[in-house]
């Protein structure tokens, strides 16, 4: 599984984020400013920068954030096993669905005055 974001884009959008200048954030990466816009543009930099002070400066990770530049990506997971774990919860089967009404599941009203009704049943 890949990440949609590479160093950079995490990087730059956490400096955006923190509101952190990029002269800063260059300085305390040990790059110069060219250094780090091409490192925020590519994803790759010239030479490494120094992660843990700018992650500590951008309010992120700094063993993270260089684990992501050393190649890190998430396993792959079995999205079957997630699902019907996380569903298992909230779903109880119906021995006889024909004959049965379906009840309503959850009601709130929301922040609009609008109340939502979710009904839901599974046939065994």
């Amino acid at each position: 599984m890949n990440l949609e974001d590479h160093l950079g884009d995490i990087t730059r959008k956490a400096r955006a984020m923190s509101g952190v200048s990029a002269e800063a954030a260059a300085k305390a990466a040990g790059l110069t400013v060219a250094e780090l816009e091409a490192l925020e543009e590519s994803g790759a930099a010239a030479r490494k920068p120094n992660f843990t002070a700018l992650a500590g400066l951008i309010g992120l990770h700094g063993g993270k954030l260089e684990g992501i530049a050393n190649g890190w990506v998430p396993s792959e997971k079995d999205p079957s096993a997630t699902t019907s774990r996380r569903w298992a919860r909230y779903v109880k089967p119906f021995p006889r669905c024909a004959s049965i009404p379906v009840p309503k599941a959850r009601q709130w009203t929301s922040a609009t005055g609008r109340t939502i009704s979710f009904t839901w049943a599974v046939c065994a």
